[in-house]
């Protein structure tokens, strides 16, 4: 089959070749992404069908967001191949069952799932942050601003009202006009508190705790079934993860998905018949 694929954007960038677990891995540097693998080299060292794969990638409605058509010396010249970039290769690999695999490579196939990337990232030199720093303290500064104003309007109306109940008889119709614009101004100003508190759950990340939390779990639960069963499943349940929760990593976890991963966590551990590996005090980890 062809990989040359029209639908996903052409780049030039920095090649560098990287050594990983024995295998020399061609790696693409492209500026403001990170880094991309051909397709091609990822699969022969796993001895994985070159064909199969990149149909599999490009049907994957994730997976394909993650896929770049680069210029790569290969065979004495220069061609254009489909490679991936390196955030999404954990997600990749660990939809693949290892008895896709054979044998004597299938721990060399975790080692890419779980070492790989982070590899990858050196050479990029860099990571992307869920979202800019300057960003989220202007939001939090809004938002800090906007409460200030709440407070300030809310003794302000407790001393109008006041002042306002020495007269009442004579002030009845002042009063209620200035209730319902402070309580306007409330209703908008309780509006913009709800609206910049959600941009700051979708901005900011999960904590340290709250990633190491899920990781700790998944491995519990990987290792307790393969006790059980001697299959080993954490590749599995990690990329089970990621397609449903939609990130490529434990830390690309919005704040405001947090509920859900343990959730999820809660589900899979009871179909995997282990509920008491699932930590319930530590939902409120921060």
């Amino acid at each position: 089959m062809s990989e040359d694929l029209p639908a996903v954007p052409q780049r030039m960038a920095r090649i560098e070749t990287v050594t990983f677990d024995g295998d020399d891995l061609i790696a693409v540097v492209l500026d403001g992404e990170g880094v991309a693998v051909p397709v091609r080299t990822l699969c022969l060292a796993l001895g994985l069908d070159v064909s199969n794969q990149v149909d599999r990638l490009r049907e994957h409605d994730v997976l394909a967001r993650g896929l770049r058509m680069v210029k790569v010396p290969l065979e004495g010249r220069v061609r254009s191949v489909v490679a991936i970039l390196h955030d999404y290769i954990p997600f990749w690999l660990g939809t693949i069952n290892p008895s896709q695999v054979r044998d004597e490579v299938r721990e060399k196939l975790v080692r890419y799932q779980i070492e790989l990337k982070d590899l990858l990232a050196a050479v990029y030199g860099t990571t992307t942050p869920l979202a800019d720093t300057a960003d989220v303290q202007t939001l939090q500064q809004q938002l800090r601003a906007t409460l200030h104003e709440l407070r300030v309007l809310r003794e302000q109306f407790l001393s109008t009202t006041q002042q306002l109940g020495e007269q009442v008889n004579a002030q009845d119709l002042r009063m209620t006009m200035i209730e319902g614009l402070l309580d306007e101004r409330l209703g908008t100003i309780a509006r913009q508190v709800a609206d910049q508190q959600q941009l700051l759950d979708e901005y900011i990340a999960i904590t340290p705790a709250q990633q190491q939390h899920i990781k700790g779990t998944i491995q519990r639960l990987a290792k307790r079934h393969q006790q059980r069963t001697g299959q080993e499943t954490y590749a599995k349940l990690f990329g089970d993860f990621c397609w449903e929760l939609n990130v490529p990593r434990y830390d690309a976890l919005p704040a405001s998905q947090y509920a859900d991963a343990l959730a999820w966590l809660r589900r899979k551990a009871s179909e995997l018949g282990y509920p008491d590996l699932v930590q319930e005090q530590q939902e409120g980890m921060f």
